[in-house]
């Protein structure tokens, strides 16, 4: 039945775009209409820090550095259960000018739109309009390294994007409206529409089965066009469709999901188990990619007390590839408010820029503040200069690093 929803939304995608596009006005509409009366909040967020690693790979920061953002929210219910509200944030960002060149190493400030996101919701319905995620990628659940289930990922793009629940049946469509950097569909000459890639996601719940499916459309961009779709890393232009279902049996949590990539032609099915026993749980899972080597994973997680540790190895079925991968991650609650963190990662791609082997590695403290303040110090290798500020599980910097962050 799922699958019959998707295709039949396709064939009738003219329609469908008409409504949306109506619905998505009186979005405005309501919004403008209620400001008045609205009820407004504010929130934020602010980091100071410095980290001593001033070595040319890219990571977040060299020296002192300093961020912000500032939300503001109206909401106003308009009656008849339903509710409009506009998000708008806006960043601070680091710049200094250097014969009059911005670059962001230094602590002048500048302050830019970071997002918007208007949206008109009930109980079960809502369409939004604006920075919010895909519908495939809100519904689908892969299971392990599968190679051909690349939905796109949103990251900044204008979305239009409605969802629905009915019963157990919960569903959303959704199409891009500008990319990354505002461009809009519409205003590119060589893209027929003003929508592109039509995102579908959907999911039931049948007493223990859980089952869903995704697919999205391929993207209608061309190359030398002012839309620009793959200005995001994440964005796949390619059609993909996929479905999946979960249930637990004797214990133990299944999964199992199938993906087609069908503008190349090739797709991944993907099967996983974990089993809980006592503070521990073991993971297996094991994905068959019709295009590179099959990819198995196997993990181990404790929690219990003040301490958790979790590890996962990786490894592929081709014997002429070095594609073994490792990592460790744990945690201890060393009193109140405070945490230690610590861990590290490695594998055969894991190489110094000498050929050897090398070890990725932190440890760090996170002690709260109390009322949203948090200070953080961490120290943090990467020897083969792969994972720039986001090393470990916590994403921690390379070199020392002492930071101080507020919630507002």
């Amino acid at each position: 039945m799922l699958v019959q929803l998707a295709f039949s939304g396709m064939q009738t995608r003219g329609n469908i775009m008409k409504s949306i596009l109506l619905a998505s006005a009186s979005i405005v509409a309501f919004t403008i209409a209620g400001a008045a009366a609205a009820e407004v909040s504010f929130g934020g967020e602010v980091t100071l820090g410095f980290n001593d690693d001033d070595d040319d790979v890219n990571d977040d920061a060299d020296g002192f550095y300093f961020d912000g953002n500032i939300a503001v929210t109206l909401s106003q219910e308009l009656g008849a259960g339903l509710t409009a509200a506009a998000t708008f944030d806006f960043d601070f960002v680091n710049v200094a000018s250097e014969n009059g060149v911005a670059d962001t190493s230094g602590l002048g400030l500048d302050l830019e739109a970071g997002g918007f996101l208007l949206s008109l919701t009930s109980e079960t319905a809502g369409l939004f309009f604006g920075d919010t995620s895909f519908a495939a990628e809100d519904y689908w659940s892969g299971v392990g390294e599968m190679a051909n289930d690349s939905f796109s990922e949103a990251d900044g793009e204008v979305v239009l994007k409605g969802t629905g629940t009915f019963g157990t049946v919960s569903a959303g469509v959704s199409y891009v409206i500008a990319d990354v950097d505002g461009n809009l569909v519409g205003d590119d000459p060589t893209v027929d529409g003003s929508l592109d890639q039509m995102s579908v996601g959907a999911t039931a719940e049948f007493g223990q089965f859980t089952v869903g499916m995704a697919y999205q459309a391929e993207s209608d961009a061309t190359a030398g066009g002012s839309y620009d779709p793959t200005a995001n890393g994440d964005f796949n232009t390619d059609e993909v469709f996929g479905i999946f279902a979960g249930t637990t049996l004797a214990g133990a949590d299944l999964s199992f999901a199938y993906a087609n990539n069908l503008t190349i032609e090739e797709d991944s099915f993907g099967v996983g188990v974990s089993y809980p026993i006592g503070p521990v749980t073991l993971g297996a899972t094991y994905a068959s990619n019709s295009d590179v080597p099959d990819v198995y994973e196997l993990s181990i997680a404790y929690a219990q007390g003040p301490f958790t540790i979790a590890g996962e190895y990786q490894d592929d079925t081709d014997d002429a590839t070095d594609a073994v991968e490792f990592s460790v991650d744990a945690t201890y609650a060393a009193f109140e408010g405070v945490t230690i963190l610590a861990g590290f990662n490695g594998g055969d791609g894991n190489l110094k820029a000498n050929g050897d082997e090398g070890l990725d590695y932190y440890i760090g403290a996170q002690a709260s503040l109390g009322e949203g303040a948090t200070l953080t110090i961490s120290f943090a290798e990467d020897e083969d200069d792969s994972e720039e500020d986001e090393i470990g599980a916590p994403e921690f910097q390379e070199g020392t690093t002492i930071e101080i962050g507020f919630t507002f």
